[in-house]
């Protein structure tokens, strides 16, 4: 999720509020949190804000709790069913039949069946009381910054259940992460059956949006506003905050071992050679935000753009060389590779794709 993803979501919450009190003339209103997404054959072709690969299969998921998946490479989909219409903004599988989705209200969606259909483990209103809980718990046992979260913490659900999460990772079927808006972060170790608070496991104390978490290599990293990006190391416990030379927000991360790429706003992209521990910008190809980055198994990293290019980066001797190609006619917020290593994205309009052997044929100049 970046601040392109958050512009279309918030508009999308908007829109899907808007429906349901237009459409419903006694003036009753169904919160999105207790709707049930609506079918529709247009589901693949309105704003998405995910998509991912579980196994062979694509799934993708956005605005109005719309989630769809395709087992041909993307060329037809079918619409899952979503226990909630709120918008959705990031996906994970770490295996082809248990996945992940998460959004906006807080919700955290589970599928056993690789995205066909999902089930509710958790959303906003069940957070903001057993988050609160377990740090008036430590605070009683005398923890100071567990206490200052008790006092703080109940101000992201003042208005109810309205902070989204913006990031999901899950590394197998028990362990994961997702992360949110005002440095939002809980942690689960039995596959979302609960979930653990870990705001005070991250140096974060101006609450910064956690806008993405991604593990690279054995570690890791979350992107964040002013420049910072939090990073955790195998065997860690918390994530400590190292800071770029960079003032804007990161939007994600992709790479390997070798190379991770931070990106984010006006095409910027900062790469480090170290694991994170620091960085430095590469020359901009593009003046417009980098949304999503996916990497190819010869280690190319193909990232999507807010004017619908997409951009290719290789490492080699020379170090690290971009090019822009065409892509799609409006806004891209999210890419995958499908099962035949063509590129997938999802955005604006639904979804684009572009086969692997058109993909090779169409590289051009950086711009």
């Amino acid at each position: 999720m970046t601040f392109f993803h958050c512009a279309i979501a918030v508009l999308g919450l908007w829109l899907a509020a808007g429906t349901a009190v237009a459409g419903d003339f006694t003036g009753s209103f169904v919160d999105p949190l207790d709707a049930p997404s609506t079918r529709s054959s247009l589901a693949s072709s309105t704003q998405l804000l995910a998509v991912t690969r579980a196994g062979e299969r694509l799934v993708a998921a956005g605005m109005r709790g719309h989630i769809v998946y395709s087992d041909d490479s993307g060329r037809t989909w079918s619409q899952a069913g979503v226990p909630v219409s709120v918008t959705l903004t990031a996906l994970s599988f770490p295996s082809p039949e248990q996945g992940w989705a998460v959004g906006h209200s807080g919700v955290v969606l589970h599928s056993v069946d690789g995205g066909v259909s999902w089930q509710r483990q958790s959303d906003g209103r069940s957070a903001a009381r057993e988050f609160v809980a377990y740090y008036e718990e430590r605070a009683v046992a005398g923890d100071e910054t567990a206490a200052s979260l008790a006092r703080d913490l109940p101000i992201n659900w003042q208005e109810g259940p309205e902070q989204p999460w913006l990031g999901v990772w899950f590394g197998d079927e028990a362990e994961g992460f997702v992360v949110g808006a005002f440095g939002l972060i809980a942690r689960t170790g039995d596959g979302g059956r609960t979930w653990l608070p870990w705001v005070d496991r991250v140096d974060n104390p101006g609450g910064l949006h956690l806008n993405a978490i991604e593990r690279i290599g054995s570690t890791l990293y979350i992107p964040s506003e002013r420049g910072v990006v939090f990073r955790m190391r195998q065997g860690e416990n918390r994530f400590e905050a190292v800071q770029t030379d960079y003032t804007g927000s990161f939007f994600g991360l992709c790479g390997d071992e070798r190379m991770v790429i931070a990106y984010g706003l006006r095409g910027t992209m900062f790469a480090s050679f170290d694991q994170g521990d620091t960085w430095a910008p590469l020359p901009p190809v593009i003046p417009v935000a980098l949304t999503s980055c996916t990497r190819e198994t010869d280690g190319m990293l193909r990232l999507a753009a807010a004017s619908g290019n997409i951009l290719s980066v290789t490492d080699d001797l020379a170090g690290p060389r971009t090019e822009v190609q065409p892509g799609a006619s409006w806004p891209l917020a999210a890419v995958a590779i499908d099962a035949n290593g063509g590129l997938v994205a999802v955005g604006m309009r639904g979804v684009w794709r572009q086969p692997a052997d058109d993909l090779i044929g169409q590289r051009a100049p950086g711009l």
